[in-house]
């Protein structure tokens, strides 16, 4: 009998052992995505600080003074998330930022669309999804960032 208690605690051991390492690379992935997701913000964020004109225009919004401020604001706030993000990748608390400047990009091209001519439509669609499968994929990084073992959100 006793043979068998050593034999269910080394699989014991082995099991923990086993569990801990899946988390550490499902950790490290996930880590691996928000920095793969941090540097396609920079450079979204980087058209839309340097040329928002000819965004608006490729997305088929009204290149307007209004259209370009507003994408500039959004470049910005996309360029230091993404930076957040790089600087403190176990932190699910930028990745979560992240999921809300989707949040207000996915409201504020629903609202383009709805007023946008006909023609303008299409590309419009487009954007809205892209940008809904980049929130996709920005939820399920911080949801598994946010569960991981040292996950800490500034602030809280």
């Amino acid at each position: 009998m006793e043979s068998g208690i050593v034999v269910d605690q080394s699989t014991a051991v082995s099991r923990g052992t086993h569990r801990r390492r899946a988390r550490l690379h499902a950790l490290r992935r996930a880590e691996r995505h928000a920095s793969g997701l941090a540097w396609l913000g920079i450079g979204l964020g980087m058209a839309e600080l340097i040329a928002p004109g000819r965004l608006a225009r490729f997305l088929g919004l009204d290149d307007q003074p209004s259209t370009r401020t507003l994408l500039r604001a959004f470049g910005v706030r996309e360029i230091a998330s993404s930076i957040a993000v790089l600087a403190r990748a176990r932190h699910a608390g930028w990745m979560w930022a992240r999921v809300l400047g989707d949040v207000l990009d996915l409201a504020a091209l629903t609202a383009a669309h709805r007023s946008a001519r006909r023609g303008r439509r299409p590309r419009l669609r487009g954007a809205l999804v892209f940008v809904l499968a980049a929130s996709a994929v920005d939820l399920v990084t911080a949801s598994r960032l946010a569960r991981a073992p040292h996950a800490r959100i500034p602030g809280l």
